[in-house]
């Protein structure tokens, strides 16, 4: 019985930190730290990785399409909900979406893939969604 729920134990850890296990793809978003499903810093899932996204040059429709490919309506507004962590990548910056962009890879961005390294942490961007479409 032991080794049933240890078992169970390692699956739902396993899960519930976004291991791949559920399918990840490049360019999935996920809010965390946010006191609700709708709000929180946005990550984007990268090289096998979950990253942050830099503030320069983010705007409330870029926030839309984070919204969006959440499931949620458009963006309330874009707090900052703390810097990720310091070891973490920070994939993207100067992203720019247009209002028919549908997923965050959609955009365009202004260089490649994890190449911002004049942007710290505590620029890291964070949305608040309204309801469920």
């Amino acid at each position: 019985m032991d080794s049933l729920i240890l078992f169970w134990t390692q699956v739902i850890l396993l899960v519930s930190t976004g291991s791949g296990i559920l399918g990840q793809s490049p360019g999935d978003v996920r809010l965390v730290d946010g006191s609700s499903t709708l709000e929180g810093r946005v990550e984007v899932y990268y090289d096998n990785l979950w990253g942050t996204i830099c503030n320069r040059g983010w705007d409330s429709t870029d926030s839309d399409v984070v919204c969006r490919q959440l499931g949620f309506q458009v963006s309330l507004s874009s707090p900052s909900f703390g810097p990720g962590i310091p070891t973490q990548r920070i994939w993207l910056a100067d992203v720019q979406c247009e209002s028919s962009d549908r997923r965050l890879n959609e955009c365009v961005t202004d260089g490649q893939w994890g190449q911002t390294s004049t942007c710290p942490h505590n620029n890291d961007v964070g949305v608040r969604c309204s309801g469920r479409v």
